[in-house]
C-alpha cells in the first residue's frame, strides 16, 4: 500500500485511492488481504472512509478513518490505517512539499492520533514538540521548529543559513585584522576634537578595500554604508574602552546595517541584534 510521488501531492495514499475504486466497483474482497485481514476487507465501518476516499474527499476520509479507530482502536493495524498514518508520516517530512501542504497532513496525522486514544479509553490533545530551551535566534526564528523527532525543512533551512551567517561574521572579522586598529585607537584618543575627523578618514581608507572585497566574495548587495554612517561607526569603534575588541565591534556595526533573506524572508538587523546572534548561536554549538 506505499504510494508513489504525487503531482499534486495528495493526503491519501496511490494505494488506498486504487482500493477504494474496487470496492466503489464492487470488486474488493476477502482476497484482497489474505491471513489475519481477510474477514476486515470490506469493514463496515471502514466503508465510509473508502466511500470518501472515492469521491476524493481527503478531510473527509480522514475523519471517517478516525472515527473508525475511535470506535475499534485495533483497526490501527489494518493495511489501510497502516498505509494512511505512514503516507501522513513522511509527507509531513517532506522538504520538496509546500508548507501548507504539510500543515494539512500534520493535522490528519493528529486527528488521528487523537481519535485512537479516545478509542483507548483516554483524552489526549496532541501538540507540536516543544522547541529547545533557551533563548531562540531572533534572526532565525524557526531554527528550533519540529515536526515529531525531527527538524521541520524550514528549521533545516534556517540552521544552513545560520551556518552561513556565523562564516560570514568570522570571515569578517579575519579580514578586518588588516586594520591598525590599535595605531588608530591611540591617535584617535591622542588627537585634538578637530583632529579626530583625520584619523576617522584614514581608517577608512583601509577598510574600504577590505569591506568592498568582502562584499565580492560573499555575494552582499556590494553598496558599502553612506560616508557619514561609516565615520560613525568607526568613531564608535576607536572610541570603546581598553579591554574591547574593535574587529568584533565594527563586525557588529558593519553587519547591523544589512537586512539578510532567511527562507524567503527579509529580516532587518541591528548592530545589537547581531551581536546577540552571534552569542545565541555560540551557545548552541553552530559553526560555519
Amino acid at each position: 500500500m506505499e504510494s508513489a510521488p504525487d503531482s499534486p501531492p495528495r493526503l491519501i495514499p496511490t494505494g488506498a485511492c486504487e482500493y477504494a475504486k474496487r470496492w466503489k466497483a464492487g470488486r474488493l474482497d476477502a482476497v484482497t488481504f489474505p491471513g489475519e485481514y481477510a474477514a476486515d476487507a470490506d469493514d463496515e465501518e471502514l466503508r465510509p472512509y473508502l466511500a470518501a476516499v472515492a469521491e476524493g474527499k481527503e478531510e473527509e476520509a480522514i475523519g471517517n478513518l478516525a472515527h473508525a479507530l475511535a470506535c475499534a482502536p485495533t483497526r490501527l493495524w489494518h493495511p489501510y490505517a497502516q498505509s494512511q498514518l505512514l503516507h501522513l508520516f513522511f509527507r509531513c517530512l517532506n522538504p520538496d512539499l509546500p508548507g501548507e501542504f504539510r500543515d494539512r497532513a500534520n493535522s490528519a496525522i493528529v486527528n488521528l492520533i487523537e481519535a485512537w486514544c479516545i478509542g483507548m479509553g483516554y483524552v489526549v490533545e496532541v501538540k507540536r514538540t516543544a522547541s529547545r530551551r533557551g533563548q531562540t535566534p531572533n534572526l532565525f526564528p524557526l531554527i528550533d521548529e519540529r515536526e515529531g523527532l525531527l527538524s521541520t525543512p524550514e528549521a533545516t533551512e534556517e540552521r544552513r543559513a545560520a551556518s552561513n551567517f556565523i562564516a560570514l561574521y568570522k570571515d569578517l572579522v579575519a579580514r578586518l585584522k588588516r586594520i591598525r586598529w590599535k595605531h588608530h585607537r591611540n591617535e584617535y584618543r591622542a588627537a585634538r576634537p578637530a583632529g579626530k575627523s583625520f584619523v576617522i578618514g584614514d581608517a577608512i581608507s583601509e577598510l574600504k578595500p577590505v569591506l568592498q572585497q568582502l562584499e565580492r566574495d560573499h555575494g552582499l548587495p556590494g553598496t558599502l554604508p553612506p560616508v557619514g554612517r561609516l565615520e560613525e561607526m568607526v568613531r564608535q569603534v576607536l572610541a570603546v574602552k581598553k579591554g574591547r575588541n574593535p574587529r568584533e565591534q565594527f563586525a557588529y556595526e558593519y553587519l547591523g546595517e544589512f537586512d539578510f533573506v532567511i527562507g524567503g524572508v527579509e529580516r532587518p538587523t541591528t548592530p545589537s541584534l547581531i551581536k546577540s546572534t552571534i552569542r545565541t548561536l555560540a551557545r548552541r554549538g553552530i559553526r560555519s
